[in-house]
């Protein structure tokens, strides 16, 4: 997933899954991106963040693979009264979406589309 701000969210599911968006498909905090079709304790999903180091990719010296993308470690809110942090494998996280971080990073025309 690209986001505007250069980075790349990429998402790995070992487990059945549904797509519920294609590439292309312009899509908003919150919104489901897939569900799964067989219910499992053995499902995983696993996500990472790349940022595109725009300085490698113009220099004349750029690599042809994909040495000038960053990664960057995700840190999440999953408790507002927390400070965001890395999600631990093997425990249980309630999902939350609220407004004020939802909408955080939109602009008028977006918040005004998700009734915000």
């Amino acid at each position: 997933m690209e986001h505007r701000d250069g980075t790349l969210g990429i998402y790995g599911v070992l487990a059945p899954i549904k797509l519920l968006v294609k590439p292309g498909d312009e899509v908003f905090p919150g919104q489901p991106l897939a569900v799964f079709t067989v219910e499992s304790p053995k499902m995983i999903v696993l996500f990472s963040t790349l940022w595109l180091d725009g300085k490698k990719l113009l220099s004349e010296n750029a690599p042809d693979n994909n040495a000038y993308f960053i990664y960057m470690p995700t840190h999440f809110w999953a408790n507002e009264n927390e400070p965001a942090s890395i999600l631990e494998t093997q425990k249980k996280y309630n999902v939350q979406h609220p407004k004020e971080i939802v909408a955080a990073e939109m602009t008028k025309r977006e918040k005004k589309k998700m009734g915000f």
